[in-house]
């Protein structure tokens, strides 16, 4: 038992590991930039974001998600996610917004590798679906 897979899924573990390898390689350089682009007006100078307490206005209130009026939109995860992110990092310090996302896009790398395989084994039941649906996920 333990925490080593079963010796059919090694080869799976690897390259599972060496996809998560490769998307950290790329992304790697992403982590510490600074703020950019939208990044004005829905963060930096966004005042919502900068308390938790503003939790159910996310919810309710379309201006909290930008200080432009033309950019406002209900979008109520999105002023949500950037409050937890100045919250745990006590302020405007972008690793720990870049890094949120990114854990948020692996999971989303996860769900999407999860869908395709479960799509290629409802139209055809396979056991080379698992290499289909992990090409998915990484292109």
């Amino acid at each position: 038992m333990g925490l080593l897979p079963p010796k059919g899924r090694w080869r799976t573990a690897v390259l599972l590991s060496l996809l998560l390898a490769g998307v950290l390689a790329t992304y790697a350089n992403h982590f510490g930039n600074p703020f950019h682009f939208d990044d004005s007006h829905a963060v930096v100078e966004n005042a919502y974001i900068r308390d938790l307490r503003n939790v159910t206005l996310f919810f309710t209130d379309a201006r909290t998600f930008s200080n432009l009026p033309a950019n406002r939109a209900y979008r109520p995860l999105v002023p949500l996610s950037l409050a937890f992110d100045y919250w745990l990092g006590h302020g405007l310090k972008p690793v720990f917004f870049q890094s949120s996302t990114f854990v948020w896009f692996l999971v989303q790398l996860m769900l999407m590798y999860a869908l395709f395989r479960r799509i290629c084994d409802i139209a055809r039941p396979d056991a080379d679906n698992q290499w289909v649906a992990l090409f998915a996920a990484a292109l």
